[in-house]
């Protein structure tokens, strides 16, 4: 996996999305932009975790949102 995971954000009628192409199909949103923002690394870390059954632990900083 390359780091950093390269997150891109866009704001669409009100709602905060999040995608990336790290992970096909990839999708976080929410109205409020610091709630879609903080759910961002739980959301991958849990997304590799049922991909390939290890917790590698991404932090923020290995994130760069764009």
């Amino acid at each position: 996996m390359d780091f950093p995971i390269i997150v891109n954000h866009k704001e669409v009628d009100g709602w905060h999305i999040y995608i990336t192409d790290a992970f096909p199909g990839f999708y976080v949103a929410n109205a409020d932009k610091e709630k879609a923002r903080s759910d961002l690394v739980p959301s991958i870390n849990k997304l590799i975790e049922l991909d390939t059954g290890i917790n590698i632990g991404i932090t923020e900083d290995q994130i760069l949102i764009v």
